[in-house]
């Protein structure tokens, strides 16, 4: 008996000593925040952070660039220190522009990885855009910090020193672009409080800081990024008719081409009757992603579960429509040549990631299209490791 009770007393301190002894630290779950690719086409930037720590200390981030060609990532982009959550690439390809919740602008150079200066505001800028010559780049927090409202700041990314702020925007930001000609930013709004719009959008003209025009977002949702035809003259956007029941067979989508300088609309065409992606039919699309061809007659849409269509904007008329089937959810789309599209989605892992498909997972599905004919040019998956 004497000896059992000992080979016990044994026992549970071994346990004791188990539990105290330092646990080795859990594996970090990939969380993709942010994409861009290169001008060319051949590299896919990845904005990441650690998900078992987002928001903690000790949280982890960087971003990798990945070969599309070979599929592996062939360098590391180190010194954001919390989640990097936006990524844009200047159009000559030399440099990259990164914000994250570390309250941390940086312009890096892609040949090398390495910081070449940051940007001397301090705060958590969500979203970022570069002008089409390369020479501005434009930056805004995701909220206002005070009453006055958002405070959006252009930037000369050769001296990195501000050129100008536009305040008093009262909303929350979701996304900002400039315009072909560098002259207007174009913005995607959120409410902040109670009793305001759900979405809008603005054009902003950047010498006088005006709001040159307002689509109000109480009765309308505008889902899709805004896009300026290249001449900067017109502004397309999706735009879908919320009625009171929400429901989705009542609901109406449409893409509008608004003329900016003449302050009307020019054209309106029916894209869709429902309202969530789960109703998709093949009449139509809810569109996340907008894009136009060089020529600006053409307009290349996507939505988030894979639907895609090529249309005419003078007619209305679909030239092609298909639904991407190798993965329920689409994470990003980007035209990546005249005549070429890259749709990134995310190969979902069972377990809890699955409950955010588009954020977690370690596996992203590369395809690209032939956006004249919507054929499939090839596939590929790639393995994102930390």
């Amino acid at each position: 008996m004497r000896v059992l009770f000992a080979l016990g007393c044994v026992l549970l301190a071994c346990e004791l000593l188990g539990a105290w002894a330092p646990q080795p630290a859990p594996e970090p779950v990939v969380e993709i925040k942010s994409m861009a690719v290169t001008p060319d086409g051949k590299h896919l930037l990845i904005g990441l952070s650690d998900g078992t720590k987002e928001g903690h200390k000790g949280e982890k981030a960087l971003i990798r660039m990945i070969d599309l060609d070979a599929g592996k990532e062939v360098k590391s982009f180190l010194g954001h220190k919390r989640s990097v959550t936006s990524l844009a690439v200047t159009p000559d390809g030399k440099h990259l522009v990164s914000t994250g919740w570390d309250e941390n602008v940086w312009l890096w150079s892609v040949k090398t990885a390495k910081p070449v200066r940051q940007f001397e505001e301090k705060s958590a800028f969500p979203v970022a855009a570069v002008s089409s010559d390369g020479k501005k780049v434009v930056t805004c927090p995701a909220s206002p910090r005070t009453k006055a409202g958002v405070a959006l700041t252009i930037w000369n990314v050769e001296t990195a020193k501000r050129e100008k702020t536009l305040e008093g925007i009262r909303m929350g930001i979701r996304g900002v672009h400039f315009s072909p000609n560098g002259e207007m930013l174009v913005l995607q709004t959120q409410p902040l409080y109670p009793g305001e719009d759900f979405s809008s959008v603005k054009i902003l003209d950047i010498k006088t800081g005006k709001t040159l025009k307002s689509f109000n977002g109480k009765d309308d949702r505008w889902n899709a990024p805004p896009v300026f035809t290249p001449d900067s003259c017109s502004l397309l956007l999706q735009k879908a008719d919320i009625h009171a029941d929400e429901k989705p067979a009542h609901n109406k989508h449409h893409l509008v081409l608004w003329d900016v300088k003449a302050g009307k609309e020019t054209a309106r065409h029916f894209i869709a009757k429902q309202n969530h992606p789960v109703d998709q039919t093949p009449q139509g699309l809810w569109m996340r992603w907008l894009f136009l061809r060089k020529d600006g007659k053409r307009a290349f849409v996507v939505d988030d579960v894979g639907g895609m269509a090529l249309l005419d904007l003078k007619s209305g008329k679909k030239a092609w429509q298909k639904k991407l089937t190798l993965s329920k959810w689409v994470d990003e789309v980007f035209q990546v040549s005249e005549g070429k599209a890259l749709v990134v989605s995310l190969k979902v892992a069972p377990g809890p990631q699955a409950q955010h498909p588009t954020r977690y997972g370690a596996t992203i599905i590369c395809s690209w299209f032939d956006l004249d004919t919507g054929k499939e040019l090839k596939t590929k998956e790639i393995t994102i490791k930390w």
